[in-house]
């Protein structure tokens, strides 16, 4: 049986390598002129509390007994298939920034040279940043 500190030493490292892919797309994107700009006010607040969730409750489940009380214990194969899974919706996220470029913003906005994606996950999917969202939601 995976031993239940590995597994959430694995789930920090997810967290980590989601600051990895997403610090730089920040910075790139600080740097683009923004042209037009939707719905700041609320959009910013609900983003801010959609890090929280993404990042602090993994976090408090990796580092602390804080919701040891809640926990199952799963068999080996489901936590096998979610480190899996967790891998590829990395992948996703990654390929999704890298296609994004400058494009990408954490709000609604239309920046200078701004241009429709439609490469890499793009391809197949029509947000493919979202579909990772929602794989990390389901583990």
């Amino acid at each position: 049986m995976m031993d239940e500190g590995v597994f959430r030493v694995l789930v920090g490292v997810v967290c980590f390598l989601f600051l990895v892919v997403r610090v730089p797309r920040v910075k790139d994107s600080s740097e683009t002129r923004v042209v037009k700009s939707v719905g700041v006010g609320w959009e910013r607040l609900l983003v801010g509390l959609n890090y929280v969730s993404m990042m602090f409750l993994p976090l408090v489940y990796g580092f602390t007994s804080g919701v040891d009380s809640y926990a199952m214990g799963l068999p080996d194969t489901v936590r096998l298939a979610s480190l899996l899974l967790f891998v590829f919706g990395l992948f996703l996220f990654w390929s999704s920034h890298r296609e994004l470029g400058r494009n990408w913003s954490n709000t609604l906005k239309i920046r200078e040279g701004h241009v429709l994606v439609s490469s890499g996950p793009y391809r197949y999917v029509r947000h493919p940043m979202y579909l990772y969202f929602y794989i990390m939601l389901v583990l």
